[in-house]
């Protein structure tokens, strides 16, 4: 995958970065920022979800038929970036209008399970209780974003995805050789190892910096089941 295919799985398509820029100027990170191991920037953050919701009904649409709303009506773009309970709504009301197999939902998907992270997991010093539904929709989504990203989906989210679920066996089926990269084998051969022992929390990937649409990994935390 070259590297405008990997900002698409991270940051959104092309006109989502497009319009950030337009609204925000350069998206070229002015710090260091870490990265988490299910691709989760902090600079992220402030950057519009794929759904957003509609200024005539107050229901969920998708970002670029809001913004032709926002310009129909006259209305000014207040795009925002939504947390787990929000997307995991949409997502809802998307399953119960059929809209589910639209191209878009794959974005959903990753947005979801990074909010997902992000809501439960962000603090390694905290452990937050998760609720049982809340669990089991995160499980759901991580078995139909392999199913939509099966030939598009980079491995190492493949494989930390599956983990995460505790879908430990599906984990170690991958080939760290496959990674893109030297960085992303690296990743996968981590994540693997993480999901031998056991682990299911995502990871800090120490180190990266997005620069000019490219991702480069330094320096990853040890697994803290490794002894020993």
């Amino acid at each position: 995958m070259n590297d405008s295919t990997i900002r698409d799985f991270y940051f959104g398509s092309n006109k989502y970065v497009e319009r950030h820029v337009e609204m925000n100027g350069n998206l070229l990170c002015k710090f260091q920022c870490i990265e988490w191991s299910d691709g989760r920037l902090p600079c992220a953050r402030n950057m519009a979800s794929v759904v957003q919701k509609s200024h005539k009904t107050g229901k969920y649409m998708w970002y670029d038929d809001y913004v032709a709303e926002c310009e129909a009506m006259g209305e000014g773009d207040r795009a925002r970036h939504y947390g787990f309970h929000d997307l995991q709504e949409a997502y809802h009301q998307f399953e119960y209008i059929g809209e589910l197999e639209d191209k878009r939902c794959m974005r959903l998907l990753l947005e979801i399970i990074q909010a997902y992270n992000e809501e439960y997991h962000s603090n390694p010093c905290e452990e937050k209780e998760i609720p049982i539904p809340d669990m089991k929709f995160f499980g759901t989504c991580v078995i139909e974003i392999q199913k939509k990203g099966k030939h598009s989906l980079p491995v190492s989210l493949k494989a930390e995805f599956y983990r995460e679920a505790g879908m430990f066996s599906k984990c170690l089926q991958f080939d760290a050789a496959d990674g893109r990269n030297q960085d992303e084998k690296e990743i996968i051969a981590e994540v693997q190892y993480r999901a031998i022992h056991g682990d299911r929390l995502p990871f800090v990937i120490e180190g990266c910096e997005f620069n000019k649409w490219k991702f480069r990994a330094v320096k990853r935390k040890p697994c803290p089941f490794s002894e020993s």
